[in-house]
């Protein structure tokens, strides 16, 4: 068993500029990627729930969408690591996938951008 793994996890990169943690105290795992590169995840100190990643990328964190007080407004509009996911799962094809992590993020941005125009 593997404590990364799940069957879904929303995650969403906000700019460095536009993360804010409003209360409590956080822990750190700094963890290698399969690409090499170390991703400092962070978690609740109290009860160890997966809050967010400072992304081996400069400028981004990787936020759990599940510690926002509200996600109704943040729609998937990809997925990652399909390679992996349980036999059962159904990838809707309409959405930009990448079968392992995505390397270059352009085509999230541009997804969400489109996704987002209203």
């Amino acid at each position: 068993m593997e404590a990364r793994r799940a069957v879904w996890s929303i995650s969403m990169i906000v700019r460095n500029e536009d993360f804010e943690v409003l209360s409590g105290q956080s822990v750190h795992y700094d963890r290698k990627a399969e690409s090499g590169n170390v991703t400092a995840m962070n978690f609740c100190a109290h009860c160890y729930g997966w809050l967010w990643n400072d992304a081996a990328t400069p400028g981004i964190k990787v936020v759990r969408a599940g510690t926002l007080d509200n996600m109704d407004w943040a729609k998937p509009v990809a997925n990652i690591w399909t390679d992996s996911k349980a036999a059962w799962v159904k990838i809707d094809q309409e959405l930009v996938n990448f079968p392992k992590q995505a390397v270059e993020r352009k085509p999230l941005f541009d997804a969400w951008t489109r996704n987002n125009k209203d």
